[in-house]
């Protein structure tokens, strides 16, 4: 466990944390201890956001294991929701940087997705042949999304989108995370998978999207200060939103 530099504040308002190897245990399931523990904290009033790399439908089935009156960070922090599901901001990646986000997955050998913007997240466009990972898509076909198979991927940035997504090995991750760093539109979020040995799930966005961003957001959107934050994560894409927060932990795992 692991709290962040700043003093801890004498009052937490907003709980944010991670879905995977968090809140959830390894085996995919919630354990009851972390849904009690969610229960008291809005009990007293205390707000709490669930914040991932998951798509909206996905982090929904969590959600209604939890409990009721969730504030959802989803896609990395591209979409937030507040507790009725209302959008709060849907980031949309501009059509040019998309186009070059295209171009430096499948040069480093990737098969993405393209996925939709809310209310249409759950579109998710593929390359009809060079399929993504079959474990990836099979994930999200669990939960709902809709697939659509294109000869030419490039045909789906003709339609408003919010990330491209793959899950690969991390060697091809970790290549397309260096080579869009410079990239002044385009930010590579990379998040190691606690399934698949030496494989991360890989997300594209506009270069503003991270899950502090959006934190910081909805903190503001409720009128709850920085030093009133409590952040929990597990992974490289938790960091920031951890450092942000008022009081950051990173679970031992």
């Amino acid at each position: 466990m692991k709290d962040s530099p700043r003093s801890n504040p004498t009052t937490t308002r907003l709980i944010a944390m991670d879905i995977d190897r968090t809140l959830l245990s390894d085996d995919r399931t919630v354990p009851q201890a972390n849904i009690d523990a969610i229960a008291t904290a809005q009990h007293r009033g205390i707000a709490v956001a669930l914040c991932s790399g998951r798509d909206r439908l996905s982090a929904l089935s969590v959600a209604s294991q939890v409990g009721d009156d969730l504030a959802l960070i989803v896609q990395n922090g591209a979409l937030t929701l507040d507790i009725a599901g209302k959008a709060l901001d849907a980031q949309i990646l501009p059509s040019e940087a998309a186009r070059r986000a295209l171009e430096v997955t499948v040069g480093a050998g990737i098969s993405p997705v393209i996925c939709g913007v809310h209310p249409n997240s759950h579109l998710l466009w593929c390359r009809t042949t060079d399929q993504p990972d079959e474990f990836f898509l099979g994930f999200r076909k669990k939960y709902g999304n809709e697939i659509i198979y294109l000869d030419d991927l490039s045909e789906a940035l003709d339609n408003p989108v919010s990330q491209l997504e793959a899950f690969d090995d991390n060697s091809k991750v970790d290549r397309v995370v260096a080579e869009l760093s410079d990239d002044p539109d385009l930010v590579g979020i990379p998040n190691r998978s606690g399934a698949k040995v030496e494989s991360s799930l890989l997300g594209v966005y506009g270069k503003n999207v991270s899950k502090e961003t959006a934190l910081a957001g909805l903190a503001e959107h409720l009128g709850i200060d920085q030093s009133e934050v409590l952040a929990i994560g597990d992974n490289f894409n938790d960091m920031g939103m951890v450092s942000w927060a008022g009081v950051g932990v990173m679970v031992e795992n």
